[in-house]
């Protein structure tokens, strides 16, 4: 609640052109973060605060959809080629990062799944009227 608060007081316009890289950053940061805490069932997949867990990679999960959302959401095909090779090297860099750091084969082929499902949806095109 106090994230929302704080990012709907915040003007955030002069970051636009950085929100990628800002998202890429922030979930690789929390991903090699999960190395500082004792593994599960081998797997280095969880940041415990106390009686509370949060596992990163459910965030790398969700920074696919929106990185595809957000590359995809461009309606020119020189545009849509080169951010399609962006997103599918975003998401082969993610695959990686979870599979070798975090030492989790189950996180790493969703989201591989889901990067692949999201590569898969072709480039809207608006009908005019």
């Amino acid at each position: 609640m106090i994230a929302l608060f704080i990012f709907t007081k915040v003007r955030f316009i002069k970051l636009k052109r950085y929100y990628i890289w800002i998202g890429y950053f922030v979930v690789l940061g929390l991903l090699l973060v999960t190395r500082a805490f004792a593994p599960v069932g081998g797997a280095y997949g969880w940041i415990r605060f106390g009686p509370l867990s949060l596992q990163p990679s459910e965030f790398a999960k969700l920074y696919i959809i929106f990185l595809g959302a957000k590359l995809f959401a461009i309606d020119s095909p020189k545009n849509n080629k080169r951010n399609f090779w962006r997103y599918i090297l975003a998401l082969m860099g993610y695959v990686a990062v979870v599979f070798v750091i975090e030492n989790d084969f189950g996180s790493a082929f969703v989201i591989f799944a889901i990067g692949y499902v999201c590569a898969l949806i072709p480039p809207y095109k608006e009908i005019k009227h």
